[in-house]
C-alpha cells in the first residue's frame, strides 16, 4: 500500500504519540469510585473501571453534538465500525434500514441490544434496525469488543452495541433540529419530547418519549462525482441497454456490404460500421452505431442527447448513475413509554417498556433493463415485427441466414418511459417487555423478564415490467390497443407510449413479518467472601424464538417480472433453550504489585430445534499492579446461529457484479497463460472472430443464491489484552486522565455465505489453481452459463455454504483527559478542556473462501463491494471547551488510503486508472449555549472543507455506487445544523 501522504503520517505518529505520552506521563491522583452497574459483557454488578473486556462508551453528547437524527450515521464514525449498506448505500441497499458492521465482519454478527436485552430483528437476517430505537432516550452507547455469546448468546461474534436509555425521568424536554446542505438539498428535520414523573409517593416512574424526524433524498447526479457513471479508465461507461433500442447480432450477422450501404448514407466510410459492431435505434427510425470505443470506429448517427456528460462519442452507453439515490428520503414516527414500580421497595419492582415505530424510507433506480435472454429468460424479437425499422430489415435479410430469428438476446432494452425502479418501504414496528427484580437476603438480585416484538414491512415496487406482456407486445404491436395502445414500438427512445408502457409495467407488493419472543430469568449475587473479596455467580435460563415470514408478490413469485429481482416466499422459525452461568473470581488484593487480581468465567449452553446443541465459554483476567493501572485479557468461544432466511431461502435471483475473463484486455487474456484463456473462451461459446474484440456489456450477471437446511453454527474465538489507566492523582493537571490500548483479534470458521460471482468465474479461468488445464468441464466452469448473443455471463449459481474462516487483528487506542483551564490563575474564567480520542490500527483483515482457499489479507485496501473498505488506521479526536454557559467542540475523522482490489478469488490488484485512495481527513464543528435552565442552543457546521469522496475504480468499474464507497466517505459534502432544546 503506498505512503505518499504527509498529512496521512503525521495524523498516524504524531497524534498517536501525542495521546500515549498524555497516557503514560502525568502524575496520579484519587478519583470518585463508579456505582455499581451492570456492565455490557456480563450479568454480574460491578463498577464499570472493573470491565474486564474493552468497553467504548459514547455519551449523549457525541449524538447531540453531531447534527445526526439518525444513530447509524454517528456510530459509523467511529473506527472500530466499518460502514456496510447505510442510508447513502441505494443499490444495494436494505430498504433503508440502519445497521452496524463491528469490525467489517458483517452485520450478522454484532449483536445489538437495548439496555442489555434483545430487541426484535427488522428482517429474516436476524439483524436489528437502529431506527427502532427512540433516539429521544439514548443516554449513551457502549460498544464490546470481542465475543460475548456466553453472555448473551448467537450473534455476539465480534461483539455487542447496546444502547442504554434514560431512567427516571422527570419534567418535560422539548427537542427540535433542523439540517441542510450547503447545496441546499438533503434537509433534515427532528422534533422529540419527554415527558416524565414519579408517582405513587415516588415509587414508581413513568416515561413517555415521542419523535418525529424525517430526511429529504439527494440523487448522485447533483454531485458532481456522480453526474456520470464511470469505467476503470474513468471514461463515461454506463449500462450497453440503453433507451434507445439495441440489436447484438452473434454468430448470424449482417453483411459488411449492407452495413455499409445502411451506414454509408449516415457518412460512415467503408468498414467503419462491421459486422461485430451493435446497432441502435434513433427516436426516428434511422439507425445507429455504438461504435467500438475507437476514433476508427466511433459512434456513428447517434441522434439522440449529446449533451448529456455521460455521453461517449467513441462507445455509446446509458448513463443510469445520476438518476440514483445517493441519501435515501426517510420519514418516522416514534412513540415509547418506559414504566417502573417497586411493589415492595427494595424486595421487588416491576418494570416495562413498550415501543412503536413507524417509517418510511424509498430506493431509486435507473429504469429496467430487458435483454432478451439475460433478465427476461426465453423473449425474442421475432423478425415478423411490422415495426422493425427498414435499415434494421435491411441488415437482417443481408445475414447469411436471412430467414433466421433473431437470437434470443439479440434485442435489448432500458424502458425509461416504464420510469424509474422505485422501492418504497413502510415498517411498522412494535416491541414490548415485562419483567419483575428485586433483591433478596445476602445482597442477592434476581429478574425475570418477557419480551415480545412484531415487525412489518410492506414494500410497493414501481417500475417492474412483465416478461410475458413485453414478449406478447413484441410477438403483436397491436396486442393492447384495447388499452390505448395502437402500436407497441420499442424502437428508439420515447417511442413507447404513456398507455403502452402502462400495458407492460407492473407494481409488485411485497409483505415480510418477523417476530420474536423471549423470557429469561435470572439470579446474581456474592456466594461467599474470598480474602480478595466476594466471589460472584450469575446463572439463568433463556428461551427464545424467532419468526420470519415473506410474501412477495404474485408476479415476484411466478418470475414474470423484469426489473427489481424475482423473489420466492420465506417462511421459517427458529427457536432455542439456553442455560448460562458466570464468576467473578477475586485471587488477590492489596499486595506488593498486586493491587487487585480478578478472573472473570462463563458458560452457556444452546439448544436450537434446528442447529442443535452448542456451547460457548469465556476467560476475562484482570490484574491491577497499582490502583489506577488495569491489565486485561480474555478468551471468548462464540457462536452464530444460521439465520432464517440462510436456512429457508429458496434459490431467486440476484445481479452482483463482476469482470469477465475473456475481455480482450483483461489480465487473464494478456498473461502467461492467454492461449488457454482464449480457448476457454472460445469453448464457452464466444466465436473466434469476435474473441479479438470482445468486450463485457454488462457489469452484472445473474446469480441464483438460496438457503440451506445442512447449515451448522458458525463458531468463532476472540482474544484481547489490554492496558487502562484512570488517574488517581490529587494533581488537578492529572485527575481527568484516563487511557486504554487493547489487541483483539478474532478467527471464526464454518463462515456461511456463498461463493462471490467474481470468485467463481476466476476460479474457472484457474485463479488458485483451480482450473489447471483450463477444462470447460471444470465444477466452477458448470456453475454458469454464456449469453448465445452478447456471450455475457449469466445464470451463476451462489447458495449458501459453510464455507471457510475469517480473521481479524488490530489494536484500540482510547485517550480521554480533561484539563481544567481555570488551574493556570486564580483569576482566570476559561472553563474546561477536554480531548477524547479513538484510533484504530487493522493488524489483519483476512479472508479464506474454502477450507482449501489461501487466506487473502484485506488490510488497506478497498474493493467494489459494500463494507470491503480496510484502512489500516482509522481515527477520531474529540476536543471539546467548555466555558461557562457555552460549549465548543471540533472533531476531526480520519481514514488511512488504501490501495483498490478486484472482487475475484485472489482479489487481485486493481488495473483500473485510480487503484488507489489518498487518505481522509474531515473536519467538524459544533457549540451549545445553555442560555438558561431551559432552554439550550446547539448549531454546527459538518466537513468544513467540503470535501468529496474519493473516485477509484477497480479492474472493470469505477467505485461501488456512484464512482466511489458511499458507505465509508461523505458523499453530502458541507452542511449545516441547528437545535434548540426546552426542557421544565
Amino acid at each position: 500500500m503506498s505512503h505518499s501522504s504527509n498529512i496521512r503520517q503525521a495524523v498516524r505518529y504524531t497524534l498517536a504519540a501525542a495521546a500515549f505520552a498524555s497516557a503514560y506521563t502525568m502524575p496520579a491522583s484519587a478519583q470518585t469510585e463508579l456505582e455499581e452497574v451492570v456492565v455490557t459483557g456480563s450479568r454480574i454488578a460491578r463498577a464499570d473501571y472493573d470491565a474486564a473486556s474493552p468497553v467504548i462508551t459514547l455519551d449523549q453528547d457525541t449524538f447531540k453534538l453531531s447534527g445526526e437524527a439518525q444513530l447509524e450515521t454517528v456510530l459509523n464514525s467511529m473506527p472500530q465500525l466499518v460502514p456496510s449498506i447505510t442510508t447513502t448505500s441505494n443499490n444495494p441497499s436494505n430498504g433503508g434500514q440502519a445497521n452496524v458492521d463491528l469490525r467489517g465482519l458483517g452485520t450478522t454478527r454484532t449483536l445489538v441490544l437495548l439496555d442489555g436485552t434483545r430487541l426484535t430483528p427488522s428482517n429474516n437476517t436476524g439483524v436489528v434496525d437502529l431506527n427502532t430505537i427512540p433516539s429521544a432516550l439514548i443516554q449513551n452507547v457502549e460498544i464490546l469488543t470481542g465475543g460475548a455469546s456466553s453472555t448473551y448468546g448467537s450473534d455476539a461474534v465480534a461483539g455487542v452495541v447496546n444502547v442504554r436509555t434514560r431512567k427516571d425521568f422527570e419534567g418535560v424536554q422539548v427537542n427540535t433540529q433542523y439540517g441542510i446542505t450547503d447545496k441546499s438539498d438533503g434537509q433534515t428535520f427532528l422534533v422529540e419530547g419527554l415527558i416524565g414523573g414519579n408517582f405513587a409517593d415516588d415509587r414508581g416512574n413513568a416515561v413517555v418519549a415521542l419523535s418525529y424526524d424525517s430526511r429529504d433524498e439527494v440523487l448522485a447526479g447533483d454531485r458532481g462525482f456522480g453526474e456520470v457513471s464511470l469505467g476503470a479508465r474513468l471514461q463515461p461507461l454506463g449500462s450497453g441497454t440503453v433507451p434507445d433500442g439495441r440489436i447484438d447480432w452473434g454468430t448470424n450477422a449482417p453483411s459488411q456490404a449492407a452495413l455499409d450501404a445502411v451506414f454509408g448514407v449516415y457518412g460512415a466510410t467503408p468498414g467503419q460500421v462491421p459486422p461485430a459492431s451493435a446497432i441502435g435505434f434513433n427516436t426516428d427510425g434511422t439507425l445507429f452505431a455504438f461504435g467500438r470505443g475507437t476514433a476508427a470506429q466511433p459512434v456513428i448517427n447517434y441522434r439522440g442527447n449529446t449533451a448529456d456528460p455521460g455521453f461517449n462519442p467513441l462507445a455509446y452507453s446509458y448513463n443510469y448513475g445520476p438518476v440514483n439515490y445517493l441519501q435515501l428520503p426517510l420519514t418516522r414516527r416514534q412513540i415509547a413509554g418506559f414504566v417502573n414500580y417497586d411493589i415492595v421497595p427494595d424486595v421487588a419492582e416491576v418494570y416495562s417498556r413498550i415501543m412503536y415505530t413507524t417509517y418510511n424510507s424509498d430506493q431509486q433506480l435507473a429504469s429496467t433493463p430487458v435483454t432478451c435472454g439475460g433478465t427476461l429468460q426465453g423473449c425474442a424479437m421475432p423478425i415478423t415485427n411490422p415495426l422493425i425499422p427498414a435499415g434494421l430489415r435491411t441488415l437482417i435479410e443481408s445475414r447469411a441466414t436471412p430467414g433466421a430469428a433473431l437470437p434470443a438476446s439479440a434485442f435489448s432494452r432500458r424502458f425509461n418511459e416504464s420510469g424509474p425502479r422505485t422501492s418504497e418501504n413502510q415498517y411498522d414496528v412494535t416491541q414490548g417487555l415485562i419483567g419483575l427484580r428485586g433483591s433478596l437476603p445476602n445482597d442477592w438480585k434476581w429478574d425475570v423478564f418477557s419480551s415480545w416484538g412484531r415487525a412489518q414491512q410492506t414494500n410497493l415496487q414501481g417500475g417492474n415490467l412483465s416478461r410475458s406482456r413485453l414478449q406478447a407486445a413484441y410477438n403483436n404491436p397491436a396486442a393492447y390497443a384495447a388499452q390505448g395502445c395502437a402500436q407497441f414500438n420499442p424502437f428508439g427512445a420515447g417511442n413507447v407510449s404513456p398507455a403502452c408502457a402502462n400495458a407492460v409495467t407492473i407494481k409488485a407488493t411485497n409483505i415480510e413479518e418477523n417476530t420474536q419472543i423471549q423470557t429469561l430469568g435470572s439470579l446474581s449475587g456474592s456466594l461467599y467472601d474470598l480474602p480478595a473479596g466476594p466471589l460472584q455467580f450469575a446463572a439463568g435460563a433463556e428461551y427464545r424464538k424467532n419468526t420470519a415470514d415473506f410474501r412477495p408478490d404474485q408476479f415476484l413469485a411466478s418470475g414474470d417480472v423484469v426489473g427489481f429481482n424475482a423473489q420466492q416466499p420465506i417462511s421459517g422459525e427458529i427457536s432455542v433453550t439456553e442455560g448460562f452461568v458466570e464468576l467473578a473470581v477475586p485471587i488477590l488484593k492489596d499486595l506488593p504489585g498486586v493491587n487487585y487480581l480478578a478472573m472473570d468465567l462463563g458458560y452457556r449452553y444452546s439448544d436450537y430445534n434446528l442447529a442443535g446443541d452448542h456451547n460457548t465459554y469465556k476467560v476475562a483476567l484482570q490484574w491491577n499492579p497499582i490502583e489506577s493501572l488495569k491489565v486485561r485479557g480474555s478468551y471468548n468461544r462464540a457462536i452464530r446461529a444460521p439465520s432464517i432466511g440462510e436456512l429457508f431461502l429458496p434459490q431467486q435471483e440476484n445481479f452482483p457484479q463482476y469482470t469477465d475473463p475473456c475481455n480482450f484486455n483483461s489480465t487473464f487474456r494478456t498473461g502467461p497463460d492467454a492461449a488457454a484463456v482464449t480457448a476457454l473462451c472460445q469453448a464457452q461459446g464466444i466465436p473466434a472472430a469476435t474473441l479479438p474484440t470482445f468486450t463485457q456489456l454488462n457489469t452484472q450477471a445473474r446469480s441464483f443464491v438460496g438457503g440451506n437446511l445442512e447449515l451448522e453454527p458458525e463458531e468463532a474465538d476472540t482474544y484481547t489484552a489490554g492496558i487502562a489507566w484512570q488517574s488517581r492523582a490529587d494533581n488537578v493537571w492529572a485527575s481527568n486522565l484516563s487511557a486504554s490500548v487493547d489487541y483483539w483479534n478474532y478467527e471464526i470458521e464454518d463462515v456461511i455465505s456463498s461463493l462471490a460471482v467474481s470468485s467463481i468465474i476466476g476460479r474457472c479461468f484457474n485463479q488458485l489453481d483451480s482450473n489447471p488445464t483450463y477444462d470447460a468441464n471444470n465444477a466452477f466452469c458448470q456453475l454458469f452459463t454464456r449469453s448465445t448473443a452478447n456471450f455475457g455471463v449469466q445464470d451463476v449459481v451462489a447458495t449458501n455454504l459453510n464455507l471457510a474462516g475469517l480473521k481479524r487483528e488490530g489494536v484500540d487506542l482510547q485517550v480521554d483527559y480533561g484539563l481544567p483551564l481555570d488551574a493556570f490563575g486564580a483569576d482566570a474564567k476559561w472553563g474546561n478542556l477536554s480531548f477524547n480520542v479513538l484510533f484504530t490500527y487493522l493488524l489483519t483483515a483476512e479472508s479464506q473462501e474454502t477450507v482449501s482457499s489461501p487466506w487473502f489479507d484485506r488490510v488497506g485496501t478497498i474493493g467494489q463491494t459494500v463494507a470491503s473498505a480496510f484502512p489500516e488506521i482509522k481515527g477520531r479526536v474529540a476536543t471539546s471547551w467548555n466555558v461557562g454557559d457555552f460549549l465548543f467542540r471540533y472533531t476531526i475523522r480520519y481514514i488511512d488510503g488504501m490501495d483498490v482490489v478486484n472482487n475475484d478469488a485472489i482479489l487481485s490488484p486493481s488495473t483500473g486508472a485510480k487503484p488507489s485512495v489518498d487518505s481522509f481527513m474531515y473536519h467538524d464543528i459544533s457549540a451549545r449555549w445553555n442560555a438558561n435552565d431551559m432552554i439550550s442552543v446547539t448549531a454546527g457546521v459538518t466537513n468544513i472543507g467540503d470535501k468529496d469522496p474519493p473516485i477509484y475504480t477497480t479492474s472493470a468499474q469505477a467505485g461501488i455506487q456512484s464512482n466511489t464507497d458511499p458507505s465509508t466517505y461523505d458523499v453530502l459534502g458541507l452542511r449545516y445544523f441547528i437545535n434548540l432544546g426546552i426542557k421544565f
